[in-house]
C-alpha cells in the first residue's frame, strides 16, 4: 500500500496502528509523510509553535529498524504525536503561550510524555495555547492564534485552550496530540475541530511536568480521530498493551441493552443552536437505538451557576503560578487572560476552602442524581465554531458544558455527532462518574461504531 500526505487528512491512530502491524507502513514513511503534510499546510494553519523534524526523522528511522528488528514496544511504536506548549519535554523550551515566560528550557519530560515515547511514540512538535491555558475559544493575542483548518475560507476559531493540537490534528498534521483539560480545553478545540477529545477523571493520568492552572481541576489528554485512538492511547499510557483488537480490525456490531444514559431535560440545557439541538436529539436517538435505556436526569444546579465557580476556582489556584505575570503592567500578556487571573486579587486561603466546600456540596448533589446511570450525555459546545472577527460579538459561551464536568471531576469524551453551519462538526459529550473512564470510551466508541455502520 502506498501512502501520500493527502491521505493523512482523517487517518486514526487505530488505523496507522495497523498499517504498522501488517508492515504496511514504517515508522520513517508515516514520519516522513507527515511533515511534508506539515510544510505544506502550516503557513495556513498556525497550529504550532516549534517543529523537531530532524529529531523526528531520526527517531523513526530509529523505530523503524527496532520493529524490522522485532523489538516493538507496542502497537503504537512508530506513531507520531504532537504536545501542547505548557506541557514539558526535556531539553524543549516550554512557552505556556505567553512571550513574558518563554525561555524555560524544561530539564525533564512531563510524565505523560515519557510514557508517550516509552511505548515507542514519536515527536514531531510543540503546539500554540491559550496564553497560560486560560480561556476557551483558542485565541492567543501575542503569541499567534491558530485558524481552524475545517473552514478556510474565512479565519474561525480552533476552540481553547488547547488550540493548536486541535488545529494540527484537524489537518492531519499529525494522528493525534497531547492536550490538557482544567474547563473545557480538550473538548471545546475537538468539538469545534470535529475530533475525538477525552477528559480523563483527575488524577488517572499524571500531570507531573505540565503548567499548573488549578490543582483541582487539571488533567491531560489526547486529541483524536476515533474513541478507538482514545482506548489504545489510554493503554500506551498507563503501561498496558491491551488484547490488541484495535489492531487487527473493526470491533463486532455494538450492543448497549441493560445501559442506563441520562439525558439533561430541555429546559435544563443551554440556548444552543438549532443544528446543534438538533444533532443532540439524533444522538440520544441513537444511544436508543443500540439498546440503551434512557432516562431525564434534572441537573440539581443549573448550568448558568458554573459560570463563576469554574473560573473562579481556576483563577484562585491558577494564581499561584501566573499571578506575577499578571500583576506586572510591563509583561506582554493577553488582557483577557491577564483580567481572569486578576480576578483572584485579595482571594485568600478562607475563600479558596469555601470554593471547595462549594464544590464538594454540589459532587454529593450530581452524584446522587446520577445514581444508576452509566453515563450523561449533553452538547459538548453550544455552538460549531465562530469566526475569529466575531467572536467579541458571540451570543455563546463554549465553555457553558464542558465547565460544569470539570467541576465535579467527571471524567468526559467529545465526539462529533453532526453538521451545523457552513459544514462545521457539531458534538456530543458522553460523561461519567469519576474512575468510569473505560466505560465511557466504549460508549463513545459503540456510537462511532453504530454511525459508521
Amino acid at each position: 500500500m502506498t501512502l501520500h500526505p493527502e491521505d493523512l487528512a482523517r487517518t486514526s491512530v487505530a488505523e496507522l496502528a495497523r498499517l504498522l502491524a501488517r508492515g504496511e507502513a514504517s515508522p520513517a514513511a508515516l514520519v516522513d509523510l507527515y511533515l511534508q503534510r506539515l510544510e505544506a499546510l502550516e503557513p495556513g494553519v498556525g497550529a504550532f509553535v516549534a517543529v523537531y523534524a530532524d529529531e523526528a526523522r531520526q527517531a523513526a528511522r530509529q523505530a523503524t529498524e527496532a520493529l524490522a528488528q522485532g523489538r516493538r514496544l507496542g502497537p503504537l511504536h512508530g506513531v507520531p504525536f504532537a504536545v501542547k506548549d505548557i506541557v514539558d519535554v526535556a531539553g524543549k523550551f516550554t512557552s505556556y503561550g505567553s512571550r513574558s515566560a518563554a525561555g524555560r528550557q524544561a530539564a525533564e519530560s512531563a510524565a505523560y510524555v515519557r510514557a508517550l515515547l516509552a511505548a515507542g511514540m514519536i515527536l514531531v512538535g510543540k503546539t500554540h495555547t491559550v496564553e497560560f491555558a486560560f480561556g476557551a475559544w483558542g485565541t492567543n493575542q501575542h503569541m499567534g492564534t491558530p485558524r481552524n483548518p475545517l473552514r478556510p475560507d474565512v479565519p474561525t476559531a480552533t476552540g481553547g485552550s488547547s488550540s493548536g493540537s486541535g488545529a494540527a490534528v484537524a489537518a492531519g498534521m499529525v494522528p493525534w496530540a497531547v492536550g490538557t483539560d482544567t474547563g473545557g480545553s480538550i473538548r471545546i478545540p475537538s468539538a469545534f475541530c470535529g475530533l475525538t477529545g477525552f477528559r480523563p477523571s483527575v488524577g488517572r493520568y499524571s500531570t507531573e511536568g505540565v503548567m499548573p492552572l488549578s490543582a483541582t481541576l487539571d488533567t491531560i489528554g489526547p486529541l483524536a480521530h476515533s474513541a478507538e485512538d482514545v482506548q489504545m492511547l489510554d493503554d500506551a499510557v498507563l503501561g498496558r498493551h491491551g488484547d490488541e483488537r484495535a489492531a487487527s480490525g473493526p470491533d463486532e456490531t455494538p450492543d448497549l441493552r441493560g445501559m442506563r444514559i441520562g439525558v439533561v431535560p430541555d429546559d435544563g440545557l443551554a440556548s444552543d443552536e438549532p443544528e446543534v439541538r438538533r444533532a443532540y436529539r439524533e444522538s440520544v436517538r441513537a444511544f436508543e437505538s443500540l439498546g440503551a435505556r434512557i432516562g431525564q436526569v434534572p441537573l440539581p444546579a443549573g448550568l448558568d451557576e458554573f459560570a463563576q465557580l469554574t473560573p473562579g476556582l481556576i483563577a484562585c489556584e491558577g494564581h499561584a503560578f501566573a499571578g506575577p505575570y499578571a500583576r506586572d503592567p510591563a509583561s506582554r500578556m493577553d488582557e483577557e487572560v491577564r483580567a481572569r487571573f486578576l480576578a483572584a486579587e485579595g482571594l485568600g486561603p478562607k475563600d479558596h476552602a469555601a470554593l471547595l466546600a462549594r464544590r464538594a456540596g454540589m459532587m454529593e448533589a450530581f452524584n446522587r442524581a446520577l445514581s444508576g446511570y452509566d453515563a450523561l450525555l449533553t452538547p459538548t459546545t453550544p455552538c460549531v465554531a465562530q469566526p475569529l472577527a466575531a467572536l467579541a460579538d458571540s451570543l455563546y459561551n463554549p465553555a457553558v458544558y464542558t465547565r460544569f464536568v470539570a467541576w465535579l471531576g467527571y471524567c468526559a469524551i467529545a465526539v462529533p455527532n453532526g453538521t451545523g453551519r457552513h459544514g462545521l462538526p457539531t458534538s456530543l459529550q458522553i460523561i461519567g462518574l469519576p474512575g468510569t473512564d473505560r466505560a465511557i470510551m466504549r460508549l463513545a466508541r459503540a456510537f462511532q461504531q453504530a454511525r459508521r455502520g
